[in-house]
């Protein structure tokens, strides 16, 4: 069910679907994906995450639906 953001805590798990931009900080639950990071970093080449690594809010999602804690 969908939850307000104010009401998500640490180790709370949510997805986030392709083209949508994370709202805050998250590690990546789901194998791998692709994030977008240029309006965070500038960096024009998305990059490949997997399972357990960070990602910084605002990244944008590439990949199909992707599974955050």
């Amino acid at each position: 069910s969908l939850k307000p953001v104010h009401e998500f805590k640490i180790g709370d798990t949510f997805i986030t679907r392709p083209n949508e931009a994370l709202l805050f900080d998250a590690k990546l639950l789901s194998d791998h994906a692709y994030f977008d990071l240029s309006m965070i970093t500038g960096e024009v080449k998305p990059i490949y995450l997997t399972k357990g690594q960070e990602i910084k809010q605002g990244a944008i999602n590439l990949s199909g639906t992707t599974l955050l804690s």
